[in-house]
Formats: C-alpha cells, structure tokens, sequence
C-alpha cells in the first residue's frame, strides 16, 4: 500500500469512527431513558388491565381478542428493550444500521395499544373515559419518545401494525409529551386516585 493509499484509508476510518461517535452521542441519553420508561409503561399498562379485569370487562377465560391484544402489548415492550440493549452491546460501527429498528420497535408498542384500545367494549361512559385518558399517558409518552429518533427500518412486523392500526374502529389521539419516570408515575396515578382507583397505583 502506497503512502496517499494509506492515509485515505486513515481518513476513511476516522470518519467511520467519527460518524459512530456522533450516533452514540445523539442517541444513548433517549435510549437510556426509553429503558427506564419500560417497566414503568408495561406497570401501568398492567394497572389498567386489573382495572379492567376488575369491572368485569376482561373475564377470566373471556375475550380471545382481548386477550390477543394484551399479548401483543406485553411482547411488543420485551422487543423494544431486545432492540436497545442490541444497540448498547454493538460495535460502535455498526449501531447506525440498528437506529430504525428501536423506532420501528417503538412504532410497534404504540399501534399495538391503540389495537388493545379498539377491542375494548365499556359500556360505563366514566370508565371508558379513565382508561383512554389513562392509555393516552402511556401512549403520548412513547409519541414524544419517536420524535427524537431517526425514521423507523420498515418490516413486516411494522407493516402489519400499521394497517391494522388503520383499520381500528377507534384510536386514541393525543400529543405527544415527553415525561421523565417520575412525571409520568405522578400524571398517571393522579388520573387514578381522581378515578377512586389508588389501590391501582404504580410506584
């Protein structure tokens, strides 16, 4: 190798290294706080099925639907912390090609809770009311969360979220908020205890 050879390839290097600094710098804080929110967000997502459980609108052995729903929910959380932590444990070179699958991952929890939202029937209008206010936190939360991150990677899985969520005979609409932990333990446990609901409180 030639001398002009090799320092291109110097420089080539120093850019690759470069450009994966400036990922790990831009990223990893939103990264770290989405693994905070995680167990919180699938904690409050827990409180409101007991509510629901509860009330009577999610029997044992009931709805296949429904239950369907809160599968998706749950998995859909475990794969977006999966997505993360591949992107913490990568060589710095390659977490720029990983970048669109924690925001498809994160796309997927959101279209799946508005999934678990359709499928509910509530005929109490003051029930209905709570958990859509109560969805709406977890949901607007994740929002604000996508906002700061580059376009999902389309997949399939993406894809068939996203027409399902299409499809729904409701949604629920909100602006997206970004909360740090506390916030959002203390705007979502609020709604509760305002609701009668402090048993269902999450700490």
């Amino acid at each position: 190798m030639n001398r002009r050879a090799f320092i291109s390839n110097i420089g080539k290097t120093a850019v690759v290294l470069g450009l994966s600094s400036m990922v790990g710098c831009s990223f990893s804080n939103v990264y770290a706080n989405i693994l905070k929110y995680i167990p919180v967000g699938l904690s409050a997502f827990n409180a409101i099925v007991a509510i629901l459980s509860g009330a009577g609108i999610i029997p044992p052995g009931g709805s296949v639907v429904i239950a369907v729903a809160i599968n998706l929910v749950k998995a859909a959380f475990a794969d977006l912390q999966t997505a993360i932590t591949q992107w913490q444990n990568a060589p710095a070179a390659s977490k720029a090609g990983l970048l669109g699958a924690i925001t498809t991952a994160l796309t997927i929890v959101e279209a799946d809770l508005q999934n678990f939202w359709a499928s509910l029937n509530i005929p109490d209008g003051t029930l209905a009311s709570l958990i859509e206010g109560l969805l709406g936190v977890i949901v607007s939360t994740l929002m604000a969360f996508s906002s700061q991150l580059p376009p999902a990677t389309p997949s399939p899985a993406l894809t068939a979220a996203l027409e399902k969520r299409k499809s729904l005979r409701r949604t629920i609409t909100v602006t997206p908020k970004m909360r740090t932990v506390k916030e959002f333990k203390v705007e979502f446990n609020a709604k509760l205890n305002e609701a009668g609901y402090t048993q269902n409180a999450i700490y």
